[in-house]
């Protein structure tokens, strides 16, 4: 008899089994961490609190290798669309880690991910639309486009990595951020 556990993992009587699940989720999250900025969200304590929902909901999906039924489906496309959404680098961070899934797979020759995957794509194309109609919705009804803010720019700045850059290359590049 297995036990199902919440990543999709069956854990039946041999090790054999365990071992690759456990490797697969050592691979997923060394992958994230060296190639995503899981690692610097992280560490910066998230600059939105709906990007860890997105960090968390895209690493359940690319684990789950199991078959979701309609409900599940849908439950996992509304929590990751919402959180895609409700901040522009979510978007980044889903799609980056979507990357990371796919070539995973590519290494692997494995795709029996691609429920969650599909989700994640999904959720990505649902999140693009929306932001789209917004850009619509605001350029229609006042004659300009929306203002996008600088979040990434701004956190760079802040924490250090982009002040240095700016401070070594204004007065050649004349950026608008150099004038500060």
């Amino acid at each position: 008899m297995a036990v199902r556990l919440r990543f999709g993992c069956d854990i039946h009587s041999t090790a054999h089994t365990w071992l690759f699940c456990v490797a697969d989720v050592g691979i997923c999250v060394g992958s994230l961490a060296l190639v995503s900025d899981v690692a610097f969200f992280a560490s910066f304590l998230l600059p939105d609190l709906f990007v860890g929902f997105v960090v968390l909901g895209s690493a359940i999906l690319i684990a789950v290798q199991r078959e979701m039924g309609r409900e599940e489906i849908a439950a996992w496309w509304f929590f990751l669309s919402w959180a895609v959404l409700c901040h522009d680098s979510g978007l980044l961070t889903a799609a980056s880690l979507l990357g990371v899934a796919v070539i995973g797979n590519l290494c692997r020759h494995s795709w029996s991910n691609w429920r969650g995957l599909s989700i994640i794509l999904l959720a990505l194309i649902t999140a693009y639309v929306g932001q789209s109609l917004v850009t619509y919705g605001i350029s229609r009804s006042t004659h300009q486009a929306p203002l996008r803010f600088p979040l990434l720019e701004a956190r760079l700045i802040a924490d250090g990595p982009g002040t240095s850059y700016l401070r070594a290359t204004c007065p050649q590049s004349h950026f608008t951020l150099a004038n500060m």
